[in-house]
C-alpha cells in the first residue's frame, strides 16, 4: 500500500471468518461488509445474494480489494471481477475441479482472483512450495490438520471441512506423526488427496495426503475406535456444529499442524506450523495476505494461487509477527539433500 489514503476494502460474508476479517482489516482500511444478513458489528453493509448474478453485480464495483469469506458452488463473484476487473483474495477451500472450472472462465480477464488464501489452503500452501523448492525431487506431500471440538468454527473450518472430508467412508487409513508440543507423537486419520485442493497448486502431480486429528484425546479416541470398526460414515453432523454462533471473541486453542514431503514413502524434511486458535491465525493471515496484494497492486489479470504470487520466505517474518511459529524439521535420515544447503540451513534457523 503507497500514500496517506486508506483503501476501501469489500469483506463477503458475516459469518464467523466474515466477522472477524472485518475487524481486523478495520485497522488499516475502510471496510464494508457484504452479506445476506446484516453483520453482528456496526458499520457499512451491502445486502448481497452470492447466487444470484444481479445482485453479485450490484455490489461489487469500487473497491481496492475484495475478501471473499464464503464458499458458493457458483464462484459469481469471482466471475464477476475476472469479467470486470478488480482484486479478489478467496479466502475458501476450492477442490481442484473448482480451481480448474475458475481458470476455464479466466481467459481473457480483466481482474485479478487470488485462491488458496486461508490457513489450509494458504500458509500451509507457502510451506509445501517452499519445501518443494528445497526437495523437487519428493514425490509425495503430507499435510496434517489439528482441530478442536470447541474451537470457533463456520462451514470453512471443523463443521463443514473436517466433517466432509471424515464422512465421505466409512474407514480410513492412520498414520502416525510427530507434531509440535504438546501433542508429540499422535495416531492421525488421513481423509483427503491433492484433488481437495488443501495444498493449493503446490501438490503439482505429486501424491497428496491430508491427515487430520482432533487435539481432545477422548474425542480422537472415540473417531479411531468407530474408523477401526468402519463406522465413521455415520458420525452424525451435529457433532461438529453443536452449538454455532458469531462468538465475541475466537478461541485459542493450540493450533499443531505439520507439511512434510517424502520420496518412496520416507519422510525428507517438513515445516510444523504452531499458533493459538484456527480461526485466529486464518484471520492473520488473510490480514497479511490482503495487505501483501496491495501493496503488489497492480497484479496480473486471471486466477492465480496463492503460492504462486508469494513465498514463504517473503512473508514469514509477518505471518510470525501476528502469531505463526514454524519449525523446519529435517528427517533423521534423509533419502535426498536439498537443492541449496545454505537455504535448507537457513529455514531451521
Amino acid at each position: 500500500m503507497t500514500g496517506n489514503s486508506r483503501p476501501r476494502v469489500l469483506v463477503i460474508g458475516s459469518g464467523v471468518l466474515g466477522t472477524f476479517v472485518a475487524r481486523t482489516v478495520r485497522a488499516w482500511a475502510d471496510v464494508v461488509v457484504a452479506s445476506r444478513s446484516r453483520p453482528k458489528d456496526p458499520g457499512p453493509h451491502l445486502p448481497i445474494e452470492l447466487a444470484d448474478p444481479e445482485s453479485v453485480a450490484s455490489v461489487l464495483g469500487g473497491f481496492d480489494l475484495i475478501i471473499n469469506c464464503v464458499h458458493t458452488p457458483e464462484l459469481l463473484a469471482e466471475k464477476r471481477v475476472l469479467e470486470t476487473g478488480g482484486t479478489l483474495l478467496n479466502l475458501s477451500n476450492l477442490s481442484l475441479s473448482e480451481s480448474a472450472s475458475l481458470r476455464s472462465y479466466a481467459k481473457g480477464a480483466r481482474g485479478t482472483v487470488i485462491i488458496n488464501a486461508g490457513l489450509s489452503p494458504g500458509v500451509n500452501s507457502l510451506l509445501c512450495a517452499d519445501l518443494l523448492t528445497r526437495y523437487p525431487n519428493a514425490d509425495e506431500i503430507r499435510l496434517v490438520m489439528s482441530f478442536s471440538c470447541s474451537e470457533s468454527g463456520g462451514p470453512q473450518a471443523v463443521g463443514g471441512l473436517a466433517y466432509r472430508l471424515l464422512a465421505r467412508g466409512s474407514r480410513h487409513r492412520t498414520g502416525m506423526f510427530t507434531l509440535a508440543a504438546p501433542y508429540a507423537e499422535r495416531q492421525c486419520i488421513e481423509v483427503g488427496s491433492e484433488a481437495d485442493g488443501l495444498f493449493g497448486d503446490a501438490a503439482e502431480g505429486r501424491i497428496g495426503r491430508v491427515y487430520f486429528f482432533f487435539v481432545e484425546s477422548w474425542f480422537q479416541r472415540s473417531l479411531l475406535a468407530l474408523n477401526s470398526v468402519a463406522l465413521l460414515r455415520f458420525v452424525p453432523q451435529w457433532l461438529f456444529v453443536l452449538g454455532l454462533k458469531v462468538p465475541d471473541e475466537l478461541t485459542s486453542e493450540r493450533k499443531g499442524d505439520l507439511v512434510e514431503v517424502a520420496l518412496k514413502g520416507q519422510a525428507i524434511a517438513g515445516y510444523r506450523l504452531t499458533g493459538s486458535g484456527d480461526y485466529r491465525l486464518t484471520v492473520a493471515a488473510a490480514d497479511v495476505f490482503g495487505r501483501a496484494l496491495l501493496d503488489r497492486t497492480p497484479v496480473h489479470p486471471g486466477v492465480h494461487s496463492l503460492e504462486k504470487m508469494v513465498t514463504f520466505t517473503e512473508l514469514r517474518t509477518e505471518l510470525e509477527r501476528v502469531g505463526f511459529k514454524f519449525e523446519f524439521v529435517p528427517a533423521k535420515s534423509s533419502p535426498v539433500e536439498p537443492v541449496t544447503r545454505s537455504s535448507a540451513a537457513g529455514a531451521a534457523s
